[in-house]
């Protein structure tokens, strides 16, 4: 009887599904944990960018007080 159900029972339509379901789960994976390592690291950069940017207009207020006083 097991025998005749492995007979009626197509084995590649079964293989299909579930290897598409497989590789839809690991890429589903894959890209929630690149979203997140790309997004912490955009928001790295950017918080060093305005922090240097910051650090240049410091400086150049800096310059410009001693330029006031100096006169």
């Amino acid at each position: 009887m097991r025998i005749g159900w492995f007979k009626r029972r197509k084995l590649q339509p079964t293989l299909v599904v579930l290897l598409s379901l497989f590789i839809l789960l690991l890429m589903s994976m894959l890209s929630i944990v690149m979203y997140y390592s790309t997004s912490r690291l955009i928001s790295a950069k950017l918080s060093e960018a305005s922090l240097s940017e910051l650090e240049q207009v410091n400086s150049l207020l800096s310059q410009r007080m001693d330029s006031i006083r100096s006169t």
